[in-house]
């Protein structure tokens, strides 16, 4: 017996009382409408309006623009969480999109009878596949940060041969900037490049990431797996900077450089990110 016998009444009652996207999205396209009581949208977006609000959505993203070009720290977590569903087969170091594309998601038949639904309107249409999209992907991201989640990789450190490499591009990254300043250290255009490659460089830009939000942090995160992890991430990204930043000429390469620095902000702000949904979705904010 399906949801046919039902009345549709005590349906919609039934759709809005399930909180989490996922099992609410399961149990509205087990009607047999095919996403007709999805597609009542004054209702849905109001039960699940966070994700298209601020930091969330910008979140979301960030998240699947990283996944998808395989960069950042969502596509770093993807690949190393049991369970999400990113981590390639074949190669298990190389995470893959499964976002699901518009047609993988809706389908023909129901791709044809919502465009019915929307009556030709194509701007409000694209505007609620997006929004079911973004709640798609923050059901997933739900999953990553949960609490339970086994990260392959526990315990993250860098290897012997890892952290050689790293103090040796540290201690050059050091001796070539003394070098420059003692050759450009009037230079005002020098002095500001110094302190962009300094900020791009600090090591404890991660520690100042994470004591914005020490107050509010707990134990619970900050002894958890992911406070390991991202620390991890972090060292392998700075190690990438020193080793671009060792084989150009900082006079002579500042578009390059400029890209570092823009790079530096990005994980910075990823990390910031991750924090924050870790700490929402565990509600220990």
């Amino acid at each position: 017996m399906g949801y046919d016998f039902v009345p549709h009444e005590i349906r919609m009652q039934i759709a809005d009382h399930i909180l989490d996207w996922s099992d609410h999205k399961a149990f509205r396209q087990a009607d047999s409408s095919l996403y007709r009581l999805l597609t009542n949208r004054k209702s849905v977006r109001a039960q699940f309006k966070l994700v298209e609000t601020g930091w969330a959505r910008e979140a979301v993203d960030r998240c699947m623009l990283s996944v998808t070009s395989g960069q950042g720290v969502f596509a770093f977590l993807s690949g190393e969480i049991r369970g999400v569903g990113w981590r390639h087969a074949l190669s298990p170091s190389k995470p893959v999109p499964l976002l699901p594309t518009r047609a993988h998601r809706l389908g023909d038949q129901a791709q044809a009878e919502r465009s019915e639904l929307f009556s030709g309107d194509e701007t409000a249409l694209d505007a609620w596949n997006a929004f079911v999209h973004r709640n798609d992907s923050f059901a997933i991201l739900r999953r990553m940060l949960a609490p339970d989640a086994v990260l392959l990789g526990f315990p993250y450190k860098l290897s012997r041969t890892q952290t050689e490499l790293y103090q040796a591009g540290l201690k050059d990254f050091y001796r070539r900037y003394w070098e420059y300043a003692r050759s450009y250290g009037e230079n005002r255009e020098w002095l500001a490049l110094a302190r962009d490659i300094s900020v791009t460089c600090n090591e404890k830009a991660t520690q100042y990431v994470f004591a914005k939000l020490k107050d509010t942090m707990g134990p619970s995160f900050k002894y958890s797996a992911f406070y390991n992890a991202l620390h991890y991430y972090h060292s392998i990204e700075l190690y990438w900077a020193l080793l671009w930043l060792g084989e150009l000429n900082w006079m002579k390469g500042p578009e390059e450089i400029e890209a570092i620095r823009r790079r530096a902000d990005d994980v910075l702000l990823e990390l910031e990110m991750v924090v924050k949904l870790w700490l929402y979705f565990n509600n220990s904010s």
